[in-house]
């Protein structure tokens, strides 16, 4: 399995698609192109039992070599964490090979990330700094260039980039005949709607774990 890497660029965007959507539990979100924050309002719990939900989350969440804790305060009520994901990632263009063929084209993706955990008067500040992306089982480094290329939290998609990667498709797919070349231009936007969305929906992921752990924490009767 080849990996490809590269620090990631974010250019400014003409939108395709709608925002991203705040979860239910968090107060605010606010997003550039390589950070999101979050703030959950956890008035209803002290500081104390904050911090030892998160001190539970990060124990059981961030388990490899790789991941480690960078600072830890709890007078401060700081703790900052830097941590990978390998996450799943829905490649459209699946759907125009058979299963053996499919295999070339991308499917997962690792983030590197850093997370800043502030507690402050009942309240959680949580912001995820992504570092770098990395694409995997793909045979094509071409697109894994332009999907990190293209890759940013505001949910925007570069319509430049769509034009140069449909570009690409039709000098570099042509054996797979017309209709099929047509269909696969079609499907580039959601190439790089999903791949945007496969990576905050991890974060989320992440981010609902945690509110759990520390509304387990508060349920537990010793």
């Amino acid at each position: 399995m080849k990996y490809f890497s590269s620090l990631i660029l974010f250019f400014l965007s003409v939108s395709l698609f709608s925002q991203i959507e705040k979860p239910a539990f968090v107060e605010d979100m606010k997003y550039n192109k390589n950070s999101v924050t979050f703030i959950i309002n956890k008035n209803e719990v002290s500081q104390d039992a904050i911090y030892f939900g998160i001190r539970r989350w990060v124990a059981m969440r961030y388990l490899f070599s790789k991941d480690k804790v960078l600072l830890e305060d709890k007078e401060l009520g700081v703790i900052t964490i830097k941590g990978h994901s390998d996450i799943p990632f829905n490649n459209p263009h699946k759907e125009l090979f058979n299963e053996k063929q499919a295999l070339a084209l991308i499917t997962n993706i690792k983030s590197m990330y850093v997370v800043e955990i502030q507690i402050k008067k009942g309240k959680m500040k949580i912001q995820f700094n992504l570092l770098n992306l990395e694409t995997s089982n793909s045979l094509d480094i071409s697109e894994a260039q332009f999907l990190i290329k293209g890759f940013n939290f505001k949910d925007l998609v570069d319509q430049n980039l769509v034009d140069q990667y449909n570009d690409r498709i039709v000098r570099s797919w042509m054996f797979v005949g017309k209709r099929k070349t047509d269909r696969a231009k079609s499907l580039t936007p959601s190439l790089f709607n999903n791949f945007n969305n496969a990576v905050f929906d991890s974060i989320i992921a992440d981010l609902a774990s945690l509110n759990r752990f520390i509304e387990y924490s508060l349920k537990e009767d010793w």
